[in-house]
């Protein structure tokens, strides 16, 4: 797993971190590109998203997010989609935004999540714990993300009919 975390600033922080699936980058995108699909693997979170199903540029994401004892709600719209690699998402109060892309590698996919949020008032002196929290969790998020993926994989019988590389 690959893990960069960035302060920007005291009120800015955000991460990039990646891991491999032993899955091909279809399989992955079944999962990473429905949002719908978050809470099988996003710990704390209830999702929607409209319309439903997978990535489409316009799509809008309601997020409920248990962080710190709190329920946090956020809105996003995806942008820069796309279909079957990758999507761009920015929050329409201007707080955060990221990305979630996946590609090819020699034996499965690389997976790779970003995010950059900014905060404001006594929040803002706390960015560099907060960053390295949300980078803890969305480690977690993307070990649980290859779980899902090769446990459906194999419950569909792909994993011992198919190779990886083509």
């Amino acid at each position: 797993m690959y893990l960069d975390i960035k302060i920007h600033d005291m009120k800015t922080f955000g991460h990039d971190i990646s891991i491999d699936v032993d899955a091909r980058p279809e399989e992955v995108w079944d999962v990473l590109g429905d949002y719908g699909r978050d809470a099988e693997w996003r710990e704390g979170v209830t999702m929607r998203c409209e319309p439903a199903g997978l990535a489409r540029e316009g799509t809008r994401t309601f997020e409920e997010l248990v962080a710190f004892g709190e329920t946090h709600r956020k809105v996003a719209r995806l942008t820069d989609v796309v279909p079957g690699r990758s999507l761009r998402f920015v929050g329409e109060d201007g707080t955060f935004a990221g990305t979630r892309e996946v590609v090819a590698t020699g034996g499965g996919s690389r997976v790779r999540v970003t995010l950059e949020v900014h905060v404001a008032g006594l929040l803002a002196l706390a960015a560099p714990l907060l960053g390295w929290v949300f980078a803890r969790r969305v480690r977690g998020d993307l070990a649980r993300l290859a779980a899902v993926v090769t446990s459906s994989r194999a419950a569909s019988g792909r994993a011992s009919r198919e190779p990886l590389s083509a």
